[in-house]
């Protein structure tokens, strides 16, 4: 009886093997012709991204120069690395394509089966419902009432700060963002400006960093290994606060439900409920349910942590470097400052949705420092089936797929003088010509960001109450930015600026 067992285990063992090596031998064929940086025996290029965020980045630029399309190996995984736009179109425009690289998966632990990980039937039926959250006009004016009131608290947390010679605005926008993308998916406020230590607001921050770490450590990708690893337990010790937080809200909110205290989402074409409090993602997804087209809790709640995962980050990148930005060129701020001093009365004047609409010259600014500073500097795919590219290349069935944008955005045919800060790139006149793909901070296609309204809204109500009411300046004796790639860009060394009161 032992010896079966053996028997079959060794089998199975010899079969994974035979399948995965194959595969590799397979793809090293296909791929045989595309240029590849330095690798090792076992662990291939993974020590060539080094061990800090900036030397990621600084890998990414040197990979890119070796050609348009560069062969990437991190143990048996395969990474295509493109830079050329027509390549990359192809891979996002696709219909088919639409599977998101390796790894999306290290996340699956803690986002599940959301929108940014699912693929298939799936994807297409949480995508549809979905989209009325950050799309309809009336859900968005309704976040904007979130945005004024947590922004409040953070132009009162700067105003603390004016006078010193400087310190890092990243933490306190991180919060603030956390705060709103909190309140705007669940409708609860978390406090994490006032809290900033709570086991939820931490939570968050190590999972984002150990999913970036193991990715880069081929010996941490088998599930197994990486349960047993230090770094392993912690990130489930901290998926199950997010979890356990998240599922409280969600429970909380449908108890609330069954006892009468509903709220109005007019999704197209319908009305639901009568308005009692705002409508927000949460109960837009649940009132979906209600009709009987929904989500499962489960799958609400992933959808919430995805959220929550995709909000928070990126915005606090995004925000930093714009006024960081501001701060290199005073006379575009200047500018920026009198555009809203048209638009809004005064420093205290709540701006409405229609407001930030009108926000032209913020926009060109806001779209400029994301082509400078690309927030997500890459996206990924999974390719299924082998892929013939526009540039000559075959990408293997099995292959990751890592579209480089930050190179893209600096690409001088498209943008001449790339490193040049000018907002006017994208004033109508100049943008009209340009290719949807030239330039995509939030991706481009169908697997594009669903919430890039929401974020240009939450950067824009953040970043213009911040410049009505300081002016923002260099900061004395602190450290330069050091730019480097987490799972969005960063600074290693903070982003320190210094305010006067306007």
């Amino acid at each position: 009886m032992l010896s079966a067992i053996l028997l079959c285990l060794v089998s199975g063992l010899a079969f994974v093997w035979y399948n995965l090596f194959s595969n590799v031998a397979r793809m090293k064929r296909i791929a045989a012709n595309m240029p590849r940086p330095k690798e090792f025996p076992f662990i291939g290029a993974a020590l060539e991204f080094g061990s800090t965020s900036d030397t990621i980045l600084q890998a990414y630029f040197r990979f890119s120069k070796l050609g348009p399309v560069v062969q990437l190996w991190i143990g048996p995984e395969l990474y295509v690395l493109l830079s050329d736009i027509k390549d990359i179109e192809l891979i996002l425009q696709s219909n088919t394509l639409l599977k998101k690289a390796h790894i999306y998966d290290l996340l699956h632990p803690w986002l599940g089966n959301g929108l940014l990980s699912s693929t298939g039937e799936v994807w297409r039926k949480q995508r549809k419902i979905l989209t009325p959250a950050f799309h309809f006009k009336p859900i968005l004016e309704e976040f904007c009432e979130v945005f004024h009131h947590n922004i409040e608290t953070l132009v009162g947390k700067i105003k603390k700060q004016v006078g010193s010679p400087g310190f890092n605005i990243s933490p306190y926008i991180s919060l603030c963002s956390l705060d709103i993308v909190a309140e705007s998916s669940m409708g609860t406020t978390i406090n994490a400006q006032v809290q900033s230590d709570s086991k939820f607001v931490t939570a968050i921050g190590h999972a984002a960093f150990i999913t970036l770490y193991r990715a880069l450590r081929p010996w941490l990708l088998p599930d197994i290994l990486f349960k047993l690893s230090p770094s392993g337990r912690l990130y489930y010790e901290q998926v199950k606060v997010i979890h356990d937080f998240v599922d409280q809200v969600v429970r909380k909110r449908i108890e609330e439900r069954k006892a009468g205290i509903k709220v109005v989402v007019d999704l197209p074409g319908e009305s639901v409920y009568s308005k009692k409090r705002k409508a927000l993602f949460l109960d837009t997804l649940l009132n979906y349910n209600d009709n009987g087209i929904g989500l499962s809790d489960e799958e609400i709640k992933n959808q919430v942590n995805t959220i929550m995962f995709a909000g928070y980050d990126t915005t606090t990148s995004s925000v930093s470097f714009i006024l960081y930005a501001l701060m290199k060129y005073p006379e575009i701020q200047e500018k920026v400052h009198k555009e809203l001093t048209d638009l809004l009365e005064s420093a205290d004047s709540v701006a409405t949705y229609e407001d930030y609409q009108n926000m032209k010259y913020l926009d060109c600014v806001i779209k400029e420092t994301m082509r400078i500073y690309s927030i997500v500097p890459y996206v990924g795919r999974k390719a299924e089936e082998d892929v013939v590219l526009p540039s000559g290349y075959t990408v293997p069935a099995g292959a990751s797929i890592n579209m480089f944008l930050y190179g893209l955005h600096l690409n001088e045919e498209r943008f001449p003088d790339p490193t040049r800060f000018d907002p006017e790139r994208f004033n109508d006149e100049q943008s009209t010509d340009r290719s949807a793909f030239a330039f995509c901070p939030f991706s481009a296609g169908p697997r594009n960001c669903i919430g890039q309204k929401f974020a240009m809204l939450e950067v824009k109500a953040i970043v213009s109450a911040i410049v009505r009411n300081f002016k923002i300046l260099a900061a004395i004796d602190c450290p330069e930015p050091l730019i480097g790639s987490e799972l969005v860009l960063v600074s290693r060394t903070g982003i320190y600026l210094r305010f006067e009161n306007r």
